[in-house]
């Protein structure tokens, strides 16, 4: 027996596989791959064993098999017979053996005890966490053990089983060990050891009543049957436990000679205890057969009484449809569910039905169910169908839930749509709830299947207010949706948003790829995320933005090279959580001509995340304001230093420095919800600042005041001499008014003005553009131009010239341009900004034409 389900998987490889080499190339046109791998894996085998190839590399997926035939044959010469390494090699995934068997048959193939056979069946399924060979070493004394027993019991062992063994192979003989002991739990030696049959039973007796016990139950029930049972002693106890045998024991004597032990041992044996005893011997005068059907794994006399009760249905004439019908009942309820039973279901329908009903709840349920259908009797195909949902859907009802759906429904619904639509049903305002969807889904023209599914799946978790949601959604779907793309899209759904985001996804995409993009959407997020990313397959771009709320996702998905855009790293960015990373400082100004010591600051910025996204929902990240110590001469910054974001931006409105002199902030994100202390580490962003009247401002009062009101600047498009860029101008001051300048030279070399005094006495100051506007304000960019104007480009441009106005003035204002001109770069600075804060804003309106929408 013990190499049986070996030699049969072997057969049955065996039988099912051609019987040489060549009929298996015989197939290779239609299955090339596997005879690629059968060809390979013969190749591979030594040729001692090259009978094996028809069995080993036909059922082998890979060529591990082969690979370990060889292994064993050239590591262990002569060990194993080639009945053996199939055993070993060949596993029933057609996959070799992990590492860990070839460590069992290291440990283990010295042992003279153990045939080869043995030792490949213990080896084969060894794992790391079960070495198979520590099984041999544990069984004590080895000697002890057959062949057959250690090949058999190591071959599958657990630490129980091992335990089991050594205790009772010194007091049961080795088959009536092996019995007890093999997959035994952990319980079994309390059973096997009890006093009271330690020594009133054979071992082989105890092995059959304890085997897979895990406590002395057995035993309990074994003890209170009398012993004239004789082996239904035995049988009733094998499993059992004490109430199984108190069941015998309080079923009458007269009853029992009735029925006769074998009955009373069945009867018994279904676990009722005591109760099943009162149900039997209420049972007087009921045909054996009868009683063990009403009363087998009953809890009291519910089941007989039940019996008597339905001998007042007319209807029911045979004693087994009565016993059916009560066959486990609790109480009187299956007789009351028959009387009242929907009207138009068969006699076998009603007893399918009402068999344990235990409320009035499953006949209502049928009564509910009739009405949607009308009537029940007609064509006998949609008979079956009906009574097959009635049942199905009401014999376990246990809440009135799916009564108030069925009553609820309405008419339009037939078979598989109305089952679908009210089982699981939790409580009667959900089934009103689901009812009342469907009224509307219908009333919309929508199938009636898919109705039940979408308000079946999207009033449960929805709440009343949400309760036609699906349905609003699948009737404002797409034009040519099919049902399933409707589902995909609307099952679940919170309102109309679905279907929107599916009309606005772009061309390109199928009907079922914008339903998975958008399903649960409550607007076009997934859309915008669409649009966000960058040189992405559709099919990929579908599994990143679906259910997107918001960018992060598409960011950062672009963050990685193409390259790198694999379904784990997509998967990744799926469930990437934004973090507050930097922040964009967007506007800065202040009340009055300068920046005085004290005078309050208003900066407004933005935050963003570690993939440059702007965080519009974020209202918690707290962003802190602080003075750079470095060349701060003591200077104190005060005034709300520590804000918290609102849709992504923060303000800081009371700022204000105490001290004249070039100052640095810098702002530090927290990322915390609460604390918004000072941080260390880089700044997110970082602020110079000029308090006070600029020196080389001061310089220019005096003599050389209204210096720049008296250039005349030269006009035109052409060069002029020495002109080395087109941003550059000239102004003249001709002798002899030059010569009241003079003083003013050093201080117009040092503002970044080139002097040059030619030889007629000519004063010729080459300047850079920009900076004549900033002294004299003429021209310069301020914050109450509109979008067009701040860019100089006429209302109504493309966004191309849109996008070159920018860049052109970007490169203009940038303030790593104004290095060489540190009094003017706070101001370059501010400029710069309203030069990005007009192009982001017209950018977002404007499609390639210049068409725009209301916000430009």
């Amino acid at each position: 027996m013990l190499f049986l389900p070996y030699l049969f998987t072997l057969l049955l490889l065996t039988s099912s596989l051609p019987p040489s080499t060549g009929a298996a190339s015989k197939s290779k046109s239609s299955h090339s791959k596997p005879t690629k791998i059968y060809e390979k894996c013969s190749k591979n085998l030594p040729k001692s064993l090259s009978s094996l190839s028809p069995t080993l590399c036909s059922a082998s997926v890979d060529l591990s098999p082969s690979e370990c035939a060889k292994t064993v044959t050239k590591r262990y010469p002569g060990l194993f017979e080639p009945e053996d390494v199939l055993i070993f090699c060949l596993l029933p995934s057609g996959k070799g053996p992990e590492p860990s068997a070839y460590e069992c048959l290291k440990k283990i193939y010295k042992d003279k005890d153990l045939t080869s056979t043995a030792k490949s069946q213990i080896c084969v399924n060894s794992s790391p966490d079960n070495p198979h060979h520590l099984c041999v070493k544990s069984l004590t004394p080895p000697k002890s053990y057959s062949k057959t027993y250690k090949s058999h019991f190591c071959a599958s062992p657990t630490p129980s089983s091992i335990t089991c063994a050594n205790h009772f192979s010194k007091i049961f003989p080795e088959a009536s060990t092996l019995d007890l002991c093999v997959s035994s739990l952990p319980g079994v030696i309390s059973c096997g050891n009890h006093k009271s049959i330690k020594t009133s039973l054979p071992p082989s007796e105890i092995s059959s009543l304890c085997k897979g016990s895990s406590s002395p139950s057995p035993v309990e029930c074994y003890k209170v049957l009398p012993p004239a049972l004789g082996d239904k002693r035995l049988e009733l106890c094998v499993g059992g436990n004490e109430n199984t045998g108190k069941c015998y024991e309080k079923i009458q004597g007269k009853v029992k000679r009735t029925l006769g032990d074998g009955r009373i041992v069945n009867i018994c044996k279904g676990g009722g205890g005591e109760g099943t005893a009162a149900c039997v011997n209420r049972a007087v005068g009921i045909e054996g057969e009868l009683v063990e059907t009403l009363c087998k794994g009953s809890e009291g006399s519910e089941p007989v009484e039940c019996y008597k009760h339905s001998k007042s249905v007319a209807e029911l004439k045979e004693d087994t449809e009565r016993g059916e019908l009560c066959r486990g009942a609790g109480n009187n309820f299956p007789v009351v569910c028959y009387k009242n039973a929907a009207a138009g279901m068969s006699k076998e329908g009603k007893i399918l039905l009402c068999n344990r009903a235990e409320t009035d709840l499953v006949h209502e349920c049928s009564q509910a169910i009739e009405r949607s259908y009308k009537v029940l009797a007609g064509n006998p195909d949609d008979k079956i169908v009906k009574e097959d949902t009635i049942v199905k859907v009401c014999n376990q009802v246990d809440n009135s839930g799916v009564v108030a759906c069925f009553k609820e429904a309405g008419k339009g619904f037939k078979g598989e749509g109305l089952e679908q639509l009210c089982k699981n049903v939790e409580d009667e305002q959900e089934g009103k709830s689901r009812a009342e969807c469907s009224r509307a889904g219908l009333e919309g023209g929508l199938d009636n299947i898919v109705v039940a599914k979408l308000c079946a799946g999207g009033v449960v978790t929805l709440g009343q207010e949400f309760v036609s949601a699906p349905v609003d959604c699948a009737m404002s779907a797409p034009y040519g949706f099919t049902g399933n793309d409707v589902l995909k899209l609307c099952e679940g759904a919170v309102s109309t948003g679905s279907s929107m985001c599916a009309k606005s996804v772009p061309n390109g995409f199928s009907n079922t790829q914008k339903a998975v993009l958008c399903s649960q959407a409550t607007g076009a997020m997934p859309v915008s995320c669409l649009e966000v990313l960058e040189n992405v397959r559709i099919e990929d771009a579908v599994n990143i933005c679906k259910g997107a709320t918001d960018l992060t996702v598409a960011h950062c998905v672009n963050s990685m090279s193409s390259g790198q855009q694999t379904v784990d790293y997509i998967n990744f960015c799926r469930n990437v959580e934004s973090v507050s990373k930097s922040l964009e400082l967007v506007e800065v100004d202040y009340v009055g001509e300068m920046l005085a010591p004290g005078t309050e600051i208003f900066i407004k910025g933005r935050v963003k995340d570690q993939f440059g996204q702007v965080r519009l929902w974020d209202n918690a990240t707290w962003v802190s304001a602080k003075i750079d110590v470095k060349g701060s001469n003591g200077a104190t910054l005060s005034g709300g230093k520590v804000n918290v974001t609102k849709e992504g931006e923060v303000e800081f409105r009371k700022l204000n420095v105490d001290i004249e002199g070039n100052f640095t902030l810098k702002f530090y994100i927290d990322g915390g919800e609460g604390g918004g202390g000072m941080t260390g580490g880089e700044p997110a962003a970082t602020l110079n600042l000029r308090i006070g009247q600029d020196p080389n401002e001061a310089r220019l009062e005096g003599v050389c005041h209204g210096l720049f009101d008296n250039f005349h600047c030269y006009a035109g498009d052409e060069a002029f001499a020495g002109q080395t860029n087109k941003l550059e101008s000239m102004s003249t001051i001709p002798f002899p008014t030059s010569l009241q300048y003079l003083p003013c030279l050093d201080i117009l070399s040092e503002a970044g003005f080139f002097v040059n005094m030619d030889g007629l006495g000519d004063l010729k100051i080459r300047s850079h553009v920009k900076i004549e506007m900033m002294a004299t304000g003429a021209g310069l960019i301020t914050k109450e131009m509109n979008f067009w104007d701040r860019l100089g480009v006429p209302m109504g441009s493309s966004r191309a010239s849109v996008k070159k106005a920018y860049f052109k003035k970007s490169l203009e204002w940038h303030p790593d341009r104004w290095v060489q001109h540190p009094h003017l770069r706070s101001k370059a600075t501010t400029v710069f900004e309203l030069v990005s804060e007009a192009y982001r804003g017209l950018s977002g309106c404007l499609d390639e034409e210049g068409d725009s929408n209301s916000m430009c």
